[in-house]
């Protein structure tokens, strides 16, 4: 049996760099998470906090070659680790549900999944 989707149970989402400054009331937000650059890098800062993102939480899209876990930017990153309208975009295109790596090949013209044992 052969499948032209599948379902990826391991893929990372980040959160959008401006999440909390945007979701967070306003009395809070100058003390909320927030993304700080500093010359070529960038980190969350929290309270007393400063936290990088790894690039093994973006490798959605990425072939692992390409995989390190090294800091990483929010302009490195492909968007559909962060945006869910560019994620959802990149899933469907590469008929994979919940993920972003485009892995499959497949001739089918038609997208999205369908059962097992239907016809497309």
């Amino acid at each position: 049996m052969s499948f032209s989707w599948f379902i990826s149970v391991d893929d990372h989402l980040i959160e959008p760099a401006r999440l909390w400054q945007e979701r967070l009331p306003e009395r809070w937000r100058d003390t909320g998470p927030r993304i700080v650059r500093d010359g070529g890098s960038e980190f969350w800062a929290y309270e007393d906090r400063q936290i990088v993102t790894t690039g093994l939480n973006a490798v959605a899209g990425k072939r692992r070659e390409e995989f390190s876990p090294e800091p990483i930017t929010y302009d490195e990153m492909r968007r559909g680790c962060y945006d869910p309208a560019a994620r959802v975009g990149r899933t469907r295109s590469s008929r994979c549900c919940a993920c972003g790596r485009g892995t499959t090949s497949s001739s089918r013209s038609s997208p999205g999944p369908t059962r097992a044992g239907s016809s497309p």
